[in-house]
């Protein structure tokens, strides 16, 4: 009988060992990428093949690619042109360097979607060294399965925290960048969910001076309701360690932008507007190493302003 016992146990890891290349390649076996393990920099050949997934009876597909750095602050998307060629979908791409991760879906004209069944076509990019480049499985956990994710994938708590953890245990230093995803992912009402964000948000304010700029901001953000002069102190630290920043920016401003959006006054929104402009320029000569970041959302935040004021007044202002 023991002998028996055996023998079933032993055929059990057979069967698991059998199906486990079974799943991981059915998951993917609609899209072929070339090459398999692309590079920074690389041109990816994209082969979909649409049979049995929403989009199979699709005559007209489109795909893109997005492409994830590893502290989530640049993602960009990549639309790809198909052709069809048989019963598959044929597209290229241009992998941007400082990519270390792609995420991959495809739709039609009718707004229908195949994104994997919500897992998403994912492609983590590894080094020379055949290992996964830091930052990867973050960015996946933020950009697909979190709330900072797009709409097309449904957000799953448990992958989130499972990839963060996994990442963060080997390169500590990238948490910073995604405590963003983690309030916004997590529910602050459930006691043990806010427990753990709270225990992350108080590491990383014990050493606030050490962070960059949207860390800070994202801290002063989340101690806003909850410990007001922690709140505070973010803001100061942010204002005097990072003062050309763009969240340094956004964050003393807001008043001012505040003031231009609320207001239908024509003189006090022209008011508000010049010592907003004022700020910004002072701003500037503090250093110049978010220039553009801060000048587009100067112009951003001006156009905007057009949708209220006279384009005239306000364009020559801006001239």
């Amino acid at each position: 009988m023991k002998m028996k016992a055996i023998s079933k146990t032993a055929l059990s890891f057979v069967l698991v060992f059998m199906l486990i290349p079974i799943v991981k390649s059915t998951a993917q076996s609609n899209l072929e990428i070339d090459p398999k393990e692309p590079k920074p920099g690389d041109e990816v050949t994209v082969t979909y093949n649409p049979a049995n997934t929403p989009l199979a009876e699709s005559v007209v597909i489109k795909g893109r690619a997005i492409m994830y750095e590893k502290t989530a602050v640049r993602i960009l998307t990549a639309d790809i042109l198909l052709k069809q060629t048989g019963g598959k979908w044929l597209g290229k791409f241009n992998l941007l360097r400082g990519s270390v991760a792609i995420n991959i879906f495809f739709e039609n004209n009718s707004n229908e979607i195949d994104s994997n069944k919500g897992e998403g076509y994912i492609y983590y990019l590894k080094d020379s060294n055949g290992t996964i480049f830091q930052g990867a499985k973050a960015a996946i956990a933020s950009g697909v399965y979190g709330m900072l994710s797009d709409q097309k994938f449904p957000n799953d708590k448990t992958k989130t925290r499972k990839l963060l953890e996994e990442e963060f245990s080997k390169n500590p230093d990238l948490l910073q960048y995604y405590f963003a995803t983690y309030y916004r992912t997590f529910n602050l009402y459930d006691k043990d969910e806010s427990k753990f964000i709270t225990e992350i948000a108080d590491k990383l304010y014990a050493v606030r001076d050490t962070l960059d700029a949207k860390p800070i901001a994202d801290l002063a953000f989340f101690y806003q309701k909850s410990e007001q002069s922690k709140s505070e102190k973010c803001i100061k630290i942010l204002s005097k360690c990072h003062p050309s920043s763009i969240s340094a920016f956004q964050l003393q401003s807001m008043d001012m932008q505040m003031e231009l959006m609320t207001t239908s006054d024509f003189k006090t929104k022209l008011k508000a507007y010049k010592k907003e402009s004022e700020y910004f320029k002072e701003s500037l000569e503090l250093g110049e190493k978010d220039f553009l970041n801060n000048l587009e959302f100067n112009i951003i935040l001006k156009t905007s302003t057009l949708l209220h004021l006279n384009g005239f007044q306000i364009m020559a202002i801006i001239v």
